[in-house]
């Protein structure tokens, strides 16, 4: 069902910097949902976003690596200014579930990698990264290309 979250555990995947993947969440998305290029992330995917945080807040989980705009492909319709309104949403809905869980769980997560496509370009890249410094207030996030 949309926005579902399905959880595996493993002990021998290696992420491209060489660390060792322990846990995969992956999201249940509509086809439907997906080809109509909305920006708004519905509530089903916003649930889903907090599912996964809580669970790395419950876990001990320190580390979580996300997709920025939060699709599976990109479609010719999802343009520039399409790709930076979908970031803001998703961070948006990330920060929104991180502030609801420190003030019951408390400061557990270290650390958030959100994960562009790689073909995105350095003028846009920037643009995400105004995006993340004014959501989260972190003056100076660090990028990795």
């Amino acid at each position: 069902m949309h926005g579902d979250v399905l959880i595996t555990k493993h002990s021998n995947l290696i992420s491209s910097t060489g660390d060792g993947i322990n846990v995969i969440f992956q999201v249940v998305i509509d086809e439907d949902y997906e080809s109509n290029n909305n920006i708004r992330i519905p509530s089903s995917l916003h649930n889903a976003i907090s599912a996964v945080l809580r669970i790395c807040f419950d876990y001990d989980i320190t580390t979580l690596s996300l997709p920025l705009l939060l699709v599976s492909s990109v479609s010719e319709n999802m343009d520039r200014s399409w790709r930076a309104k979908r970031v803001e949403t998703v961070l948006k809905a990330v920060k929104g579930a991180l502030m609801e869980l420190i003030t019951w769980r408390g400061p557990n997560l270290r650390s958030i990698q959100f994960l562009a496509p790689s073909w995105i370009t350095d003028e846009e890249l920037n643009v995400f990264r105004q995006i993340i410094s004014n959501s989260f207030l972190q003056p100076n996030p660090l990028i990795v290309v």
